[in-house]
């Protein structure tokens, strides 16, 4: 071959490569996505104020505002959002970006994470996706919202709906549907007295049944009241005291079931659960309580309508309070159960924790708990066996003096842990312990005394 013929050879193959290069290049340029019809809004059965939609065609510039070309007007809507959006050209990866600027007119308590979106459609050449990006907070320039809604910037949310398709295809929108979910804020049944940023529950207002007490909450003004709701911005470290006749929970003594205490709780006051007949629970999670009075009264007369209470200690409560469920005078508390939530740090119960209480058949202490209060079940008539965890250090006295029906007590600690005196009574029959600890304890001084009831956990 010529040397000629080699060059236009070579001319040849660089402008057929040079073709597919520039049809590359060609196929990678501007797209075009034609979009007609409405879109699509659930909003279940609330109002949602849109301010702006703002489309962006080219992934390099800014969004264009609708509401600026005319194409879009601010309003409310409940199910379908009217657009005239023409052709959208897009520059890149094949989509279209519409961002709906809108203002929750449910709630205005400046919650931030009130929102979840998604997006569906019904063509299948098209797909969409919708997020919900609450730190844009974007409101145009010089506009204010209607009268009757009172937001603020932190109250505003942005809808990012993504369309995606292939060159030409067009889209419909009103084969688009984008779902918004409005969190409705729970609206408390609670008053509360406010010192910082802190709160001490005054009184509850509802109606019974299973009670929750918020760690938390946040307030507003509707109609000229003020109302207690879900939020951050008052920590509940108390409940208030009461009287015989106008505790805290008085209005629902007699209809309240259950309780759950938060773990903020730092104090409750006498009389907070007077006569709280009907209790069938109690969910104990206050991790540093302060000790009570040993009169006072906070859970007097409760359950004794029922069958029993069963009480729940919270897998992070660190310390059960001194005189937590004492007798109030001749009235003690009905309680059948207490049960620890697994994985307890519960390091001591209380000195009176539970005395007096003629319900307990049992209890099982757990390996957390190093150290057990003087009193702690003194005079549980009705309680027969006992179990207590491998960590326990120290019993204090009368511990368990005088629960006359107690026959058995087993301790998993493999050291002898110190005894108060008449920790535990006579009328036990059998303790069992560790098989390596056996002599250990029969040989401890404060143990001696039931040497020979001592043996080993079978």
């Amino acid at each position: 071959m010529s040397a000629k013929v080699k060059l236009m050879s070579v001319i040849s193959l660089f402008i057929l490569m040079l073709g597919v290069v520039i049809l590359g290049v060609l196929a990678t340029g501007p797209q075009t996505i034609h979009l007609d019809g409405s879109v699509n809004f659930n909003v279940g059965d609330k109002s949602l104020y849109v301010k702006d939609v703002r489309l962006q065609e080219d992934m390099s510039s800014d969004p264009v505002s609708l509401k600026e070309t005319g194409r879009f007007m601010p309003g409310y809507i409940n199910e379908t959002l009217n657009m005239s959006l023409g052709e959208g050209n897009i520059n890149s990866y094949g989509s279209i970006m519409l961002y709906f600027d809108v203002i929750n007119t449910v709630d205005s308590t400046g919650n931030s994470n009130m929102y979840t979106a998604s997006a569906t459609t019904t063509q299948s050449e098209v797909t969409v996706s919708a997020i919900v990006d609450n730190t844009q907070g974007y409101i145009p320039s010089g506009t204010v919202a209607p009268e009757e809604i009172t937001s603020t910037m932190s109250e505003t949310a942005t809808i990012i709906v993504t369309i995606s398709g292939t060159e030409g295809t067009t889209v419909d929108l009103s084969q688009i549907t984008i779902t918004l979910t409005i969190k409705v804020l729970e609206v408390y049944d609670f008053t509360f007295t406010i010192s910082g940023d802190t709160a001490t529950l005054a009184t509850y207002t509802g109606e019974g049944g299973d009670v929750v007490i918020p760690s938390t909450f946040s307030t507003r003004v509707v109609d000229g009241q003020t109302q207690y709701i879900e939020g951050n911005d008052y920590t509940v470290t108390a409940i208030a005291a009461g009287t015989s006749s106008n505790g805290p929970f008085y209005s629902a003594c007699s209809t309240l079931t259950s309780i759950t205490i938060p773990e903020t709780i730092t104090s409750i006051g006498n009389y907070a659960f007077y006569n709280c007949t009907s209790l069938t629970e109690i969910n104990f999670n206050a991790t540093a309580m302060n000790d009570l009075s040993f009169y006072n009264y906070v859970f007097y007369n409760a359950g004794q309508n029922g069958t029993g209470i069963a009480v729940n200690i919270g897998a992070n409560v660190t310390k059960i309070p001194a005189n937590l469920f004492a007798p109030s005078g001749s009235f003690s508390v009905n309680i059948t159960s207490v049960n620890f939530e697994e994985g307890s740090v519960c390091e001591s119960i209380g000195n009176s924790f539970f005395n007096y209480n003629n319900s307990l058949t049992s209890i099982t202490i757990p390996d957390s708990v190093k150290s057990i209060g003087s009193q702690a079940f003194y005079t549980c008539t009705n309680l027969k066996t006992v179990t207590i965890g491998m960590n326990v250090t120290s019993i204090g006295y009368n511990a368990f003096y005088y629960c006359s029906s107690l026959t058995t007590i087993t301790v998993n600690a493999t050291t002898p842990p110190t005894l108060g005196s008449n920790a535990i009574p006579s009328n036990v029959t059998n303790i069992y312990v560790p098989s390596a600890s056996v002599s250990r304890y029969r040989s401890a001084s404060v143990w001696s005394s039931f040497s020979s009831k001592i043996s080993a956990i079978v």
